[in-house]
C-alpha cells in the first residue's frame, strides 16, 4: 500500500495546509484591522463630541462677553464714570461758541 495517493492515508497534502493557514492568518489580520478601525472611529467619535461641548462653552461665553461690552459701552455709564471718577461736569445749555 505504499503506493497509496495522499488523500487515502486521511492526511491533506502540505499545500493545501499552507492555503489553509495563509487564509486564516488573512482572515485574522482583517478582524484585527476591523476591530482597530472600529476603535478608532470610536476614539473620533467621542473627541468630536467633546470638541463639539467646548464650542458651546465658548459660545455661551463669547455671548456674554458681548452682553458685558454691550452693558459697558452704555452712554449713562461712561457718564457716571466721568462725573464720579474724573470730576467732569457736562455742559448746560448750547454750546457759546462753535469755532
Amino acid at each position: 500500500m505504499n503506493g497509496a495517493s495522499p488523500s487515502w492515508s486521511g492526511r491533506r497534502p502540505a499545500g493545501k495546509r499552507v492555503t489553509v493557514y495563509a487564509a486564516i492568518i488573512v482572515v485574522t489580520a482583517l478582524l484585527v484591522l476591523h476591530v482597530g478601525a472600529q476603535m478608532y472611529l470610536l476614539t473620533l467619535g467621542s473627541e468630536i463630541q467633546k470638541v463639539r461641548r467646548d464650542r458651546a462653552d465658548i459660545e455661551a461665553e463669547i455671548r456674554s462677553l458681548e452682553l458685558r461690552i454691550a452693558d459697558l459701552r452704555k452712554g449713562s455709564r461712561i457718564k457716571r464714570i466721568a462725573r464720579d471718577n474724573l470730576g467732569m461736569d457736562f455742559p448746560i445749555g448750547p454750546p457759546r461758541k462753535l469755532f
